[in-house]
């Protein structure tokens, strides 16, 4: 071959890999077609992204660029499955590295798919509430430090199926994936990132710190910040059939509705008529309906299920899915406020300890009168303390 041919063939070659470096997120459709793509788009890594486009306001951060995406997660089962989320970028040119991710869990919002947080983020009712503002000004912080910030939805939440609520393996994947997500969104994202979520959202951070290092190896996950993590659930579910009344609201209908999928168990066996009259709503409202008295709020939890139904094998399911008998390898932070009646103080504190038996290296950070709610406000200062040590930032 010619000198001229060759240069000319390493000239074309550099053309196409220039090209494929250059090559675009395909922008995703408006409304909620984003959320439904076609079966050949499902085709690829776990991670990657399907289609993306950029939103603002609401309840996202005020800094940087905010992407609503879908991306491709991998479910308990193995399937690849559409997942949604928005991915926030900092402004401006990114460090030697890139940006690290901060990857958020989000606390229970419900199993239907209007509950997704991506869906409500420019709700009023969601992105003005108190709870929601103190996050958006976190989140804001993060990315104006120089964060990039994923926010998934969870799988299943949004998308089609049932969300597998606190179900580890999806949950912990979930979060994972929407850090590989923001990756493959922006070549100025890089591989560093850290986990944090809240109540359901601290139970898929512990699932993601698990699971993390095998389960995305090409990114390097620094630490994990749970804060008044869902744990010992299925302890607690042992006690349902023998409880009056129903302190939880909806709560016992998700967790009860997701352990059957998961266990492939026929709720119309397993429930009481009361309860499979109420059992459409769970993929209909949200978790505030939920609760109502003419919901699963109304129904005392002894009568959920069917009389001399096994409860058993549903129960080893959940258990299967409580976080305090993983093996966790990164740092993390644990936050709980001693005054919560959702996360009951005495799981967490047996929570830590169980995971520091197994050598996990945690800081346990508890705070006087603070309920389930204001754990997130309250342990803010700490958290960012946190994060900034595990990056060397700040």
């Amino acid at each position: 071959m010619s000198h001229a041919r060759t240069a000319l063939c390493a000239a074309a070659l550099a053309c196409v890999l220039a090209a494929g470096a250059q090559a675009k997120v395909p922008t995703g459709p408006s409304g909620l077609k984003f959320y439904s793509p076609p079966a050949a788009k499902l085709h690829g890594a776990h991670g990657s992204v399907i289609w993306a486009r950029k939103v603002h306001g609401g309840a996202l951060p005020t800094s940087g660029t905010s992407w609503l995406v879908l991306y491709r997660s991998l479910s308990p089962a193995g399937k690849i499955v559409p997942t949604s989320g928005v991915v926030t970028i900092p402004s401006g040119k990114a460090p030697a590295g890139g940006f690290p991710v901060v990857s958020w869990a989000h606390g229970t919002t419900g199993i239907a798919d209007s509950c997704a947080p991506t869906r409500l983020m420019n709700a009023p009712s969601y992105a003005n509430s108190t709870y929601t503002m103190n996050l958006r000004a976190e989140e804001t912080h993060w990315v104006s430090e120089g964060f990039a910030v994923a926010q998934t939805d969870y799988q299943g939440l949004g998308t089609a199926g049932m969300h597998p609520y606190l179900i580890g393996v999806s949950e912990g994947r979930s979060v994972i994936d929407a850090a590989l997500a923001a990756r493959a969104l922006s070549p100025s994202v890089g591989k560093r990132w850290a986990a944090i979520g809240h109540s359901q959202g601290g139970h898929a951070t512990l699932w993601a710190a698990a699971l993390g290092p095998k389960y995305a190896p090409s990114m390097k996950l620094m630490g994990a910040l749970p804060l008044a993590p869902a744990s010992h659930i299925g302890e607690q579910s042992k006690l349902i059939s023998s409880i009056d009344g129903n302190p939880f609201g909806g709560l016992p209908a998700l967790i009860i509705a997701a352990a059957l999928q998961a266990g492939h168990f026929d709720y119309h066996a397993a429930l009481s008529d009361k309860a499979i009259a109420l059992y459409p709503q769970i993929e209909q409202v949200c978790l505030d309906k939920l609760g109502a008295q003419d919901s699963w709020g109304g129904l005392a939890l002894k009568e959920i299920f069917r009389d001399g139904y096994d409860t058993s094998p549903l129960i080893d399911v959940i258990s299967k899915n409580d976080p305090e008998d993983l093996t966790i390898k990164v740092p993390l932070l644990i936050a709980q406020g001693k005054a919560d009646t959702t996360v009951i103080p005495t799981f967490t504190d047996q929570t830590v300890q169980d995971l520091q038996g197994r050598g996990t290296k945690i800081t346990y950070d508890t705070y006087d009168g603070v309920n389930h709610t204001g754990v997130v406000e309250a342990s803010r200062k700490d958290a960012d303390t946190f994060i900034d040590g595990l990056f060397g930032t700040g």
